[in-house]
């Protein structure tokens, strides 16, 4: 439940913020053309195609994000510099990939100029995920957090309780959850 929430949610979102920037490139690259060329168009780009990059995107990113991150929560969750340091290195590794993805995508575009815009979060996520080093902070404990708050406000509307047990502030790397029927 929480995949698809994730996927499709931040895919709306994040296809319909391309869908403009493509938009405004288009326009500044046919501002500064001056001419009716081949690739001066009168043509947007689709929502589908937006969110078709969105998928090709996921894909890796949901990979690292959530199937290695899963395999590897022994570690990262432990009360060490290193595992902040893997944690967030594979976190920002994920994010970053996912936003080189998405220029890719867009790069073959012939009618956009500046591309390399499509990569300026990956300029944000950098730096954030190195302060996060520095200060300690765990990108999988808050990701972790972040499932449960997801399974606690889900499962309260569909009127299952949960009941979570946290293997993972045992050190074992698991989080079980349980449901019973009210």
């Amino acid at each position: 439940m929480f995949v698809f929430l994730y996927f499709g949610l931040c895919g709306i979102i994040i296809s319909t913020i391309c869908k403009y920037a493509v938009k405004k490139c288009r326009k500044v690259a046919e501002r500064n053309m001056r001419a009716n060329t081949v690739h001066s168009s009168d043509k947007a780009v689709e929502a589908f195609y937006a969110f078709d990059i969105h998928c090709n995107a996921f894909v890796p990113f949901f990979f690292v994000n959530f199937i290695v991150q899963y395999f590897l929560l022994f570690f990262l969750l432990a009360k060490s510099y290193m595992a902040t340091l893997s944690a967030n290195a594979l976190q920002g590794f994920g994010y970053s990939y996912y936003f080189y993805m998405t220029f890719k995508g867009y790069s073959v575009l012939p009618f956009i100029r500046n591309k390399e815009y499509f990569l300026i979060p990956i300029g944000i996520i950098v730096p954030v995920f190195i302060a996060m080093t520095v200060f300690g902070i765990n990108s999988s404990t808050l990701f972790i957090d972040l499932i449960r708050w997801c399974l606690c406000t889900a499962s309260n509307k569909i009127g299952f309780y949960p009941s979570i047990t946290s293997i993972v502030d045992r050190g074992f790397g698991v989080l079980a959850v349980s449901y019973t029927h009210l």
